[in-house]
């Protein structure tokens, strides 16, 4: 399983940059990554984002600080997936908090092909919007096409990146299109109608994410 190093070292790096390009308030933490399907471990020096609800909120924040407990909560989340028995084509995260359990999904059931797609919502500073997210890049169609597609991210919170990224692929002739978090929060929802599919745990905390660089 050396084919990990290189494409988990890819993943911190996008991770580093972003945080760096964002201004945005960070911490370093170094983290020790065992795969759980495999022999590869991994230790990192990892700068993550707090971002914290506005000032004037009262919500409580609920933070995962370490990989450890991502990961946990990603393979409770492949078990959920594979008791299915559905036979996805495609793994599409959101990035970036999406990326890290998309990746940990993939190894979990032995499954090869993960696309990403990126949208922005929040200005540098900010902590909350009411815009919708623009997409500013998204598979193209070659990718996506008569496949089964399953939509990842870390939070389903309002719902809006998941719902457009649901939204555009259903313009670009897939199967079938499912969702998987690890958090859901049904308070906040913008869409009675919808919820993830797959989900791990409900909530209504502002979740702090190691891979919820924004």
């Amino acid at each position: 399983m050396n084919f990990l190093r290189p494409l988990t070292g890819l993943f911190f790096e996008h991770i580093r940059r972003f945080a760096v390009s964002n201004g945005t308030q960070t911490r370093t933490g170094v983290f020790h990554l065992t795969f759980p399907f495999s022999r590869a471990k991994v230790a990192t020096s990892l700068p993550f984002v707090t971002r914290l609800p506005p000032e004037d909120s009262n919500v409580r924040h609920q933070a995962l600080p370490d990989l450890g407990r991502c990961r946990k909560l990603t393979i409770r989340l492949a078990q959920t997936v594979r008791a299915s028995g559905v036979k996805y084509d495609v793994f599409l995260s959101i990035a970036r908090g999406g990326m890290f359990p998309a990746l940990l999904l993939a190894q979990a059931v032995d499954h090869g092909v993960t696309l990403t797609a990126h949208f922005k919502r929040y200005e540098t500073g900010q902590t909350d919007s009411e815009a919708l997210p623009r997409i500013l890049s998204f598979p193209n169609q070659s990718d996506l096409a008569n496949r089964r597609v399953l939509l990842i991210d870390e939070v389903w919170d309002r719902g809006d990146s998941l719902i457009q990224a649901d939204q555009r692929l259903q313009t670009l002739e897939v199967q079938l299109v499912d969702i998987a978090v690890l958090h859901f929060k049904p308070g906040r929802n913008r869409y009675p109608l919808r919820r993830p599919k797959y989900l791990v745990e409900e909530t209504e905390d502002w979740i702090v994410s190691p891979g919820a660089v924004r």
